[in-house]
């Protein structure tokens, strides 16, 4: 399975909650939260989570995590790693608590869409998803948000 791939599965597989929980303490009621920003010296929450739909967005402007995005992109940000790793990385950690992925049939033509041969390269996974997180493509990132 392809970093794509991984990241949907991610998302529909695994809750949110436990992801941003393994290094966050999730106080508080309901799926809106606030709580201290890892990623810079916060004193007072400035992190804002979205623990229903996986989002997250820090509200102090000089923070890494200012722009937001999903629980890959905060592992990213937090681990320091490049989209198919943390892919990996939260695959490999979350895996025991959730089923294995379902193997898809693409509808024109009955190929799998889990075979090996049509996997992205991951160094061009990681440079589509950089560029998409940038200051100029954030419209785009935005709208691909309120989609889901």
């Amino acid at each position: 399975m392809g970093a794509r791939g991984e990241a949907r599965w991610i998302k529909s597989e695994i809750d949110p909650r436990a992801i941003f929980g393994k290094s966050l303490e999730l106080g508080g009621h309901g799926d809106q939260i606030t709580v201290c920003c890892p990623l810079h010296d916060d004193t007072n929450p400035s992190l804002s989570l979205d623990l229903a739909r996986g989002l997250y967005q820090c509200k102090s402007p000089a923070c890494r995590a200012a722009n937001g995005g999903d629980v890959i992109d905060f592992w990213r940000l937090q681990y320091d790693v490049g989209f198919s790793t943390a892919c990996q990385q939260i695959r490999e950690e979350f895996a025991s608590a959730t089923r294995p992925p379902v193997s898809r049939r693409h509808r024109s033509t009955g190929e799998r869409s889990d075979d090996p041969g049509r996997e992205i390269p991951s160094d061009i996974v990681d440079r589509y998803h950089d560029q998409l997180l940038s200051e100029a493509h954030s419209e785009a990132l935005q709208a691909l948000v309120d989609r889901r």
